[in-house]
Parts: structure tokens; sequence; C-alpha cells
């Protein structure tokens, strides 16, 4: 018999196969799960030079995969110098004042970015900021501040003007005008929205490619310290700059530094409806990402806005705004001219739907699809569904579309969708009702967003709380998830979203040897304590890549 080269043993290990943890052995050779069962034959493949950890009552389970962040944006805010955090404050004058403090201590910058302001937080009936607020405090240097929601920018007036002068705000075409609202005056209000709102993120805060490298390097290990293995990236990029941002990926795949396997999704250049030709155009940058770490998954695009700016698409008006129904990223006809032709030459395509109309739209487009194309190793996928119409439900399944979720959303918008969308608030992050339906549902964070710690999703997930206690969603306690189901959702699901069920996401031989270790059995534990859970070692392609100390 072969001797390993690292084994296992836990008295809980979580195989996302079952749905209860058992006692037993992992044996990992090459990177690969060789054998995985009883603790008496696990131990059969211990040579002299074995690695062996023996995790006691600790859980050992296939590595998390965050199935929709942002890792453009979460190495902005962790690795560049930008003003963080900027959620915690309870309105539009603490932040401004919090990003004053921040400017103090960094007088070198000429610019100053931050990060997470949540309109949310600011009161009962919060609106949107203004430049008023900044230009008090900042009245010769521009300021940039990027929502958490990541689709909502604060400026003041110096960074107006800067953007007026790079042509980023005035005589925009591609951008409604809502997206940028002026005053009586007809100035800007210093309020921008939506791809805008991103565009300008971009302009503010663009990072050198050496800064990119370094980025990564430190994020990496971040990730592996949370025991995730894999992250589906679902940044807005289209091929122009694509391999500007991820060609430090490449590299470091290259020469074996990657500890991570990226998930990437891609856009075709210019406005859809996307032809065959400019989808095509892709094919050369899935061939040189095509790897099982480093991969192109799909095309990513978006139909609708947030509810917290009125832009997410609804079916029927707003209940506290009835002369709004949302606002469409492109006209409501263009998705399912294109997507069609997307999945014949082989992309999947994940859709951005926060509003219930939006989800119709990309479902109906799915169903065009399926109509004329053999999708039967395409993984289309609808992100967010915070509300979606009781007819739809059953269609995920039948469709074979996966419902991408974030269980921190609900969370995170602080209750305001009770405002928003009235009676239609039974079905927002109706979890339960989708998976009764036979829906797959695959767990992320849409971090930064929120934070990417996988420990608070499955809190957040199994209670609707905040970690103070508070519980959200009170009409729709119902629709929370049981344990077994948010791991599931958080590994094999996620792997499935990037047709790569068959190699990872499960603990079974064969397979590659992605596992994390948490300090204690999740399963042993009130629900309550599982906020405060930890990775203690996580295990990439059969290699150690992160064990606490």
């Amino acid at each position: 018999m072969r001797k390993a080269e690292l084994v296992l043993f836990s008295d809980s290990i979580f195989d996302s196969v079952s749905d209860e943890p058992f006692s037993g052995g992992i044996v990992i050779s090459g990177g690969i799960i060789e054998y995985i069962g009883s603790k008496a034959s696990a131990a059969n493949y211990i040579g002299p030079y074995t690695v062996v950890k023996d995790f006691g009552e600790k859980l050992v389970f296939p590595g998390f995969c965050d199935s929709h962040a942002h890792l453009d944006g979460l190495m902005k805010k962790y690795c560049a110098v930008v003003a963080k955090d900027l959620g915690r404050y309870g309105s539009e004058e603490e932040c401004a004042r919090a990003v004053r403090d921040f400017a103090d201590k960094h007088p070198e910058l000429k610019r100053i970015n931050g990060h997470g302001w949540i309109l949310t937080n600011w009161g009962p009936e919060p609106v949107p900021p203004s430049k008023a607020s900044l230009d008090k405090y900042f009245p010769d240097i521009p300021v940039y501040l990027l929502g958490a929601d990541g689709h909502t920018n604060w400026l003041n007036s110096k960074a107006i003007e800067e953007c007026d002068l790079a042509g980023r705000l005035r005589d925009n075409p591609q951008y409604p005008e809502e997206n940028a609202p002026k005053d009586d005056n007809g100035s800007f209000t210093g309020f921008i929205r939506e791809l805008l709102a991103l565009d300008v993120h971009n302009f503010a805060l663009a990072v050198p490619p050496d800064e990119w490298a370094r980025f990564y390097a430190t994020y990496m290990k971040v990730l592996n310290s949370m025991g995730l293995t894999a992250v589906s990236d679902v940044t807005l990029l289209t091929h122009d700059n694509f391999i500007r941002h991820y060609w430090p990926l490449k590299a470091m795949e290259e020469r074996d530094a990657l500890t991570v396997r990226c998930y990437l999704s891609i856009m075709p250049r210019g406005e859809p409806p996307y032809t065959a030709e400019q989808i095509g155009e892709l094919d050369a940058y899935r061939e040189l990402f095509s790897s099982d770490k480093l991969k192109i998954a799909g095309i990513k695009t978006g139909i609708d806005g947030i509810p917290f700016t009125y832009t997410a698409a609804l079916l029927e008006p707003y209940s506290d705004n009835p002369s709004a129904t949302g606002v469409y990223t492109y006209p409501p006809d263009v998705p399912k001219i294109w997507i069609k032709e997307a999945n014949r030459l082989g992309y999947s395509v994940r859709v951005h739907c926060c509003g219930d109309a939006a989800v119709r739209i990309a479902l109906d487009s799915f169903e065009e699809s399926n109509r004329i194309n053999d999708n039967g190793n395409i993984r289309n996928t609808v992100e967010h569904l915070d509300c979606l119409s009781d007819s739809d439900i059953p269609r995920f399944a039948g469709l074979g579309v996966v419902a991408s979720m974030q269980p921190a959303h609900l969370i995170m918008v602080n209750g305001i969708l009770a405002e928003r969308y009235g009676d239609r608030i039974k079905n927002e992050w109706c979890f339960r009702k989708l998976l009764n339906a036979n829906a797959t549902i695959a767990i992320g964070t849409d971090s930064p967003v929120v934070e990417i710690d996988p420990y608070l999703t499955i809190y957040k997930a199994l209670t609707r709380k905040d970690t103070d206690g508070t519980q959200f969603g009170p009409l729709t306690l119902d629709q929370a998830l049981t344990l077994p189901e948010v791991m599931k959702g958080y590994t094999i699901n996620g792997a499935y979203v990037n047709n790569m069920e068959h190699k990872v996401g499960t603990l079974e031989a064969g397979k590659y040897a992605d596992i994390a270790v948490s300090d204690r059995n999740l399963f042993d534990i009130p629900a309550e304590e599982l906020k405060d859970c930890r990775t203690v070692c996580t295990i990439f392609n059969g290699k150690i890549v992160y064990e606490e100390c």
C-alpha cells in the first residue's frame, strides 16, 4: 500500500454528501483525496514521512466557496489606503467626520477614497448624501466614498470637478441621467448610483499593476485564514481590462502560489445585446484562464439596481414610492436576445436581479435559451433574489437555474424592504420556498458589501439575526436555512455553479483535497455561537496553506 503525504483524523467530518458529520480519517496524496472512511483504514496509509493531523472534535469539511464576491473591491478595501468600515456610522455627518479623521492621519494623500457607508443605517427615513457635508471638511481635496452596496458613490465638489475634467460625469450617454442627480440649480448633488458609481470608483481608485500583485498575495492569506479555498469573482470587467486585473493571478498560478481557486466572470466589449462575434472574442481569454485553479466560469451581467435607491425592478410599484417601479440596466428585451447566443457558445451567464421583475426577465431569457440550446453543462445563475414572485419559484429547478444568494444581505438592508416591498416582504430571501421547489442555492457574501467571513454568513443564514442579536425578517423566519443546507450551499453548490462539482465541493475519494477545519464542531453548538467560530487549518490542493499558531 502506498503511504500518504497527509492523513487527517477527526471525530467530526462533514463531507457535504450526507447531512451529518461522522468520525473518521482522510488520506491525501498528490493533492487528491485518496481515501475517506474509518480511522482504522486511514491509519494504514501512514508511513515514516506522512504528516498526521488529529483534530479531535473539531469539524473537518470541504473548503468554503464564496459563490458571489468581488476580489477587486475586497482587495481595495483591505489593502489600499482608504477610509474603511464606514458602515458603523449612523448618519451622513458621522461618516463625513470619520473620513476627516482618516484624512488627518494620512496627510500624504492627494485624493481620499473610502468604502462602506450604508444608507439604511442613517435613521428610519434616510436620504441620499450630498456634496455639502463633505465640502465642509474637504474644500480643497477630492473625496470619493463608495457605498457598501457597491451601487452608490458619494462625492464632494472637488471630486465632481475632477470627474468632469476626466469626462466621467457630463455628456456620458451610456449612463441614464438619473444616475447622477442634480439640484435645483442644475449642479450635481454629489450622489451617484449604479454603473456610473462603479465607473467613478474605478477611476478614483485605480491600482497600478505591481500593486495588484501585492494585493492578491496578501489577500489570498486572508481568505485561507477563513477556510476559503474558492471564490466566484463576479466583478464586472470587460475583456479589454480583464488581463490587467487578473494577470497577477495567472502569474501566481504559474509559480504555484495560488491558494484559492478563482472562478472569474467576464463581459464582452460594447453594449448588449452582444453579438456572436462579440461573445466569440472572449474565447481567447477563456482558453488562457482555463485551469482548475483559475478559470473563466461565465459572463456576468445585470438587469436592475438595488432597493435602497428604488432601482430594483419590480412587477408592481414600490409600496413607499408608488411612482417608482425600478430601473433597468438595459432595456428589458435585451437579455433574451443575447443570453441564448452566449449559452450556445458555451458560456454560462450570471445575472444580477434584486427585484421580482428583474428575476422574471432573467428566467424568461434562460427559458428561451433552454428551448433552442443544449444547456446540460451550462450553469445559468440568478444573483441576489431579494424578492421574487411565487409563480417564479418553481421555475428555477425546472430550468436548471441556480439561485445564488447572500444571507447577510437580509441583515445589511436593516429592515428597509418592509417599507419598499410591502406585502411582498413574504418572499424576501425565501430560501425555504426555493429549496422546497428543488432549487439549487449557492451561498455567497457579495463581499465587500458585507464581511467575507463564512461563519458570520452561516450564523445569519440560520438565525436571520445581526451579531448583536437584533432579529431581522421576523415575518419570514420560516425561510431560514439549516446548517447542512447552508454548508452544502457554501461547498458543493458553489462548486456546481462553476462546473467543478466533479472535482471539489465534497470530501470524496478522487477529488482535490480542498479542506477546512473549524475550531469546534459546528453541528454541536447553539446557532448563536456560530458567529464566534474560526478556522484553525486550511488545506488547498493537498497542502496546508493556513494553520493557526
